[in-house]
């Protein structure tokens, strides 16, 4: 089944409007296989036990896979003819776990037409898990019709 996405306009946005969240269960299979797609085979990302002695309680997400799941909310959003301006800056809290569902998120902080006529939305970003609260804060920019 594919998605269908529906592209949210400028005007139908306001400052304060929360954006759908994503659920994304993190399970070692997921982390080990976004390890070999974007080559980050850092053992805090691929074995528990390392992890384990490094600190976390588990294995933890890297910096690359928040980046790949905040840019899926944004689309799932915005839809296809959005322009997703910019992701970040971010900054990891806590660590985000393997077993933990993570649940991102997004409020618009501001919108407003820039001198070239873009139609930006700013947004602030974050991931929460059930365990552990809050442990991803960031800000994106996305261009709308």
């Amino acid at each position: 089944m594919s998605k269908t996405y529906t592209d949210v306009r400028y005007e139908d946005v306001s400052v304060g409007m929360e954006i759908p969240e994503v659920h994304f269960p993190l399970t070692s299979q997921k982390m080990v296989m976004f390890a070999g797609v974007n080559r980050d085979f850092s053992p805090i990302h691929t074995d528990s036990a390392y992890a384990r002695q490094d600190g976390a309680k588990d294995m933890y997400a890297n910096s690359m896979l928040i980046i790949a799941l905040f840019e899926r909310m944004l689309r799932e959003w915005a839809g296809l003819a959005a322009k997703i301006k910019k992701i970040g800056p971010f900054r990891m809290k806590k660590f985000t776990c393997v077993g933990n569902v993570m649940v991102f998120k997004g409020t618009v902080c501001s919108k407003y037409i820039d001198e070239q006529g873009n139609k930006t939305v700013e947004l602030d970003v974050f991931v929460e898990t059930e365990e552990d609260g809050t442990t991803v804060v960031g800000k994106s920019m996305v261009v709308l019709q």
